[in-house]
């Protein structure tokens, strides 16, 4: 699990360039930025959130400067548009503004689109709040043809531009993901129609969290003939492009983490769906994988790891104080190594101790009987 942090810039807040290489020094996976052109002083569409519409509404900066900013001072932190309000852009500029930042980033953006809500702003850029819906889905498809056609054209409703050439094209193929925005049922079925990825709201009345939608969400992309296996391929394009430029001589594993904040979990399930993928398309050299309870599934996924690849099984829990038995663990390996071979396996702890200034609820010696733990037990093992 990546997690990523989202602001609005504007001229009283940290610089983007400042957060985004203190977010890459702590692990952030993204950085996010939304925008509002204006908000007209005759706005009667009410705040979705309830209450007086807060004063960064009105002083956000434009999301493609801010971020690439973030991008030049960065060099594996993904940015993102969260949202970028397709329905108030022109798409022949937006889709060079999107081309021309995932050239800056190296291939690190992520286009996350919405239709907003503010009726006057969309209204004062032309577009009407009834129709908003499909103009944002032509618009993506306009720019969809742009980035990926030496000679685009395009002909629908409300957008229409005749054979052109315009350069640059993308570094991601065939273009950046597209995120969409929006709400349980509606916002998912815009994501499954034309994009790439879902940004759902949290909560909402109608459904509480929406977690306990995704799975309804995965049906839909089913029945709409979208293959939900798909995603992973586009976050394992995203790794890829952060990570192409390493140096020979560096190893570079990554953590497939389900939540680990105050001993909490956001997420449960095995790595079968994604085993595939996540071994032979993602260009790392290892994988530290949590396996300290049932909700990680079984060690099956693990017959998909190529040679030369190692597996770092993290069977000791950092929630629980208490501590694993040692024969318990090595039966555990080699339970592992009927799938992979014991060479390729190595021992850790399965998160972190601390997510945050709170922690976990392990005292410092706790901490230390899990890490001695894990030394002896992979010196017996493997010597």
């Amino acid at each position: 699990m990546d997690f990523g942090a989202a602001i609005f810039f504007t001229d009283y807040s940290i610089g983007p360039a400042a957060l985004g290489r203190a977010l890459e020094e702590r692990g952030f996976g993204s950085l996010w930025a939304p925008e509002h052109s204006h908000i007209p002083l005759s706005r009667s569409s009410p705040f979705p959130q309830g209450g007086e519409l807060p004063k960064k509404y009105y002083d956000v900066m434009d999301p493609f400067v801010t971020l690439a900013a973030a991008a030049v001072a960065t060099s594996r932190l993904r940015v993102a548009t969260g949202i970028c309000l397709v329905v108030q852009r022109d798409p022949i500029q937006t889709a060079k503004q999107v081309a021309t930042l995932d050239q800056v980033s190296s291939g690190r953006f992520l286009l996350g689109i919405g239709a907003g809500w503010n009726a006057e702003e969309m209204a004062d850029h032309g577009t009407d709040f009834k129709t908003r819906f499909t103009v944002m889905r032509e618009r993506v498809e306009a720019m969809k043809a742009i980035w990926t056609k030496s000679k685009p054209e395009y002909n629908g409703k409300f957008v229409n531009f005749p054979p052109m050439m315009t350069w640059p094209k993308p570094v991601q193929k065939p273009h950046p993901p597209v995120i969409v925005g929006g709400a349980f049922p509606y916002g998912a079925r815009r994501a499954i129609a034309y994009g790439d990825g879902w940004v759902p709201h949290a909560r909402r009345p109608a459904y509480g969290d929406v977690l306990s939608m995704l799975p309804e969400f995965r049906k839909m992309a089913v029945e709409a003939g979208r293959d939900p296996a798909t995603l992973p391929m586009v976050y394992a394009g995203l790794i890829n492009a952060a990570i192409s430029d390493i140096p020979d001589d560096m190893t570079i594993c990554m953590h497939l983490c389900r939540g680990n904040f105050q001993s909490t979990f956001v997420a449960s399930g095995g790595y079968e769906p994604v085993a595939e993928i996540l071994f032979n398309e993602i260009k790392v050299h290892g994988y530290f994988m949590e396996y300290d309870t049932d909700r990680a599934g079984d060690f099956r996924p693990l017959r998909h790891v190529p040679k030369g690849k190692k597996v770092i099984l993290g069977l000791v829990s950092t929630k629980t104080p208490t501590l694993e038995a040692k024969d318990a663990l090595k039966r555990r390996i080699d339970e592992a190594a009927r799938y992979l071979p014991g060479d390729h396996l190595c021992l850790s702890p399965q998160c972190g101790f601390a997510s945050n200034f709170a922690g976990n609820p392990l005292s410092i010696e706790d901490e230390r009987r899990k890490l001695a733990l894990v030394v002896e037990t992979a010196r017996e093992v493997w010597g």
